[in-house]
């Protein structure tokens, strides 16, 4: 008899275990699958971004690049290393 009740109590620990297991997981997978839909959610917003700025004409493809002025320093460091 006391070596049923002690199965018995071993059991009901067992269970408890693995009920506090399952609910741990289950509030982990909550969380994974909030920071998935808000990771969609971003992507979306990010993609709806990059299509407005190709349609305003920001972006930078398939544009000439632009050539910045050349400094009185990098003329004069030319000039002093025989390139002009």
């Amino acid at each position: 008899m006391e070596e049923n009740i002690e199965n018995n109590v071993e059991e009901e620990e067992g269970l408890d275990e693995a009920k506090e297991v399952i609910a741990n997981l289950t509030r982990q997978n909550e969380i994974m699958t909030k920071n998935l839909t808000r990771q969609e959610h971003l992507a979306k917003v990010n993609e709806q971004m990059a299509k407005a700025k190709a349609v305003s004409g920001e972006a930078k493809a398939g544009q000439p690049s632009e050539q910045k002025e050349e400094t009185p320093k990098e003329y004069a460091k030319r000039v002093m290393t025989g390139e002009i």
